[in-house]
């Protein structure tokens, strides 16, 4: 077992060299096979962007923390259907919106859930002290929402938002247009407030 491990991290380290996409795909491709240290390295190369995107949908550093905990159970558990050379961020990322979407679902129908009750991301909170977008950015509906976080936080091409949020690029467009203009409208109004 010992010279499996040591092989398959000799393997990992190798993959560290290669560029973002190929050393995803190797990973995966570990990952499928059942290798912990290949999953490990995934949720290291993608946690921080599956954070910061559900963060940005609930603004509650709690409630973001146990999504994106369920978005990589729920990755790994359909991990065997994944096409290798596939690019890795936007599947996570529909998979951590349909999280968001389902909690969303349930805590509409539980009227014990106060909604609020996570501590604030303590660097966020200054990007909302300075500038007033996280609060105005919360108003904004949420497909527009999730959007503009998806193009102008997450860095994602219009073809790769559509893939993660299972709509039309046509679509796409539309909400980040619409969410810009909505926006702009909720800041000059002071943040939504």
């Amino acid at each position: 077992m010992s010279t499996a491990l040591g092989w398959n991290a000799r393997r990992l380290a190798a993959s560290e060299a290669l560029p973002p996409a190929q050393r995803d795909a190797a990973r995966v491709r570990a990952a499928q096979r059942g290798d912990r240290l290949a999953m490990d390295a995934l949720v290291r190369a993608h946690q921080n962007q599956v954070y910061g995107f559900l963060y940005r949908l609930t603004n509650n550093r709690d409630l973001a923390l146990d999504l994106s905990q369920e978005t990589f159970l729920k990755a790994f558990k359909a991990l065997g259907g994944f096409r290798p050379e596939a690019p890795m961020s936007p599947w996570l990322l529909a998979i951590a919106r349909n999280c968001f979407l389902d909690q969303t679902r349930l805590r509409r129908h539980d009227p014990l859930e106060d909604g609020d009750a996570g501590a604030e991301d303590p660097a966020l909170l200054r990007l909302s002290a300075d500038t007033g977008i996280m609060d105005a950015l919360q108003h904004v509906p949420s497909p527009l929402r999730e959007a503009l976080v998806l193009r102008h936080v997450e860095d994602l091409t219009y073809d790769e938002i559509a893939v993660v949020l299972g709509s039309p690029l046509g679509t796409v467009k539309t909400w980040i247009h619409r969410g810009r203009a909505n926006l702009r409208q909720l800041m000059e109004k002071g943040g939504g407030q």
